[in-house]
């Protein structure tokens, strides 16, 4: 375990649930985002002015001052959820001729982006034992289809409380989401857990609510920006350090 542990066993003891960001968290979005854009890159790399790695490092750029703008409400938050929109805007800032070569550059990078899903290590393992002894369920951002589809793929069914933002019309950061997955689980929010990879979207409003907090950070490069500052009860290095946490 990475962090520091700043709650009472007792604490844990009055938890009923435990809720989990999808992307980032459960589910490696480093690692299909980067499949997708080497997929991409194969179908340009003739007239593309950047090699495959450049390219992945470029994209993350992008990702990250979209996420910052988003922040800070210079763009509407539509723009970081529709994936055509947002790899033709890349696309295009890279050069001329490149959203072309794509019949629907934005199917095409959704069919990707779902060829190189995968859950990270550990992760069916521990939502097994988990299910044992607490209710289980997902807080996510996202289109409901778009994310439904991606749970059931990623084989991560069964649980019992399936928040989606687009579904319920509330989106993160807003406490609000939270407070609603409490109410929707039955549970008082010191009685339910938020295990997330974002400080911002995750972390700080299940805080505010009196959730506890754990914040997983299994990813490589993404948000490289956020600095963590003590703002999660608990902080890990991959999911598998939960089961230490929570048992």
């Amino acid at each position: 375990m990475a962090g520091e542990e700043l709650v009472s066993k007792s604490r844990i003891s009055e938890l009923k649930v435990i809720f989990f960001d999808l992307d980032g968290t459960l589910t490696d979005y480093e690692a299909s985002v980067d499949y997708a854009a080497a997929k991409l890159w194969e179908g340009i790399k003739d007239i593309c002015p950047l090699d495959l790695e450049s390219f992945l490092r470029a994209q993350w750029d992008f990702l990250a001052e979209l996420e910052e703008k988003d922040a800070r409400g210079e763009i509407p938050r539509t723009l970081l959820k529709d994936r055509r929109a947002r790899t033709e805007k890349f696309l295009r800032s890279l050069g001329p001729g490149l959203v072309e070569r794509f019949k629907d550059v934005g199917e095409v990078y959704t069919r990707y982006r779902r060829e190189g899903l995968r859950l990270y290590p550990g992760t069916a393992e521990v939502l097994a034992e988990l299910g044992k002894r607490y209710a289980l369920g997902i807080i996510t951002e996202g289109d409901g289809q778009m994310q439904r589809t991606q749970l059931r793929e990623a084989g991560l069914v069964g649980f019992d409380y399936v928040v989606i933002s687009d579904e319920v019309g509330l989106h993160k950061p807003d406490a609000a989401l939270y407070r609603m997955a409490c109410e929707m689980a039955g549970v008082r929010p010191h009685q339910a857990a938020l295990v997330g990879d974002r400080i911002d979207w995750d972390i700080v409003p299940a805080a505010s609510i009196g959730m506890l907090t754990v914040l997983c950070r299994q990813q490589r490069h993404y948000r490289r920006q956020e600095v963590d500052r003590g703002q999660a009860d608990y902080t890990i290095g991959n999911i598998k350090e939960l089961l230490a946490i929570l048992n």
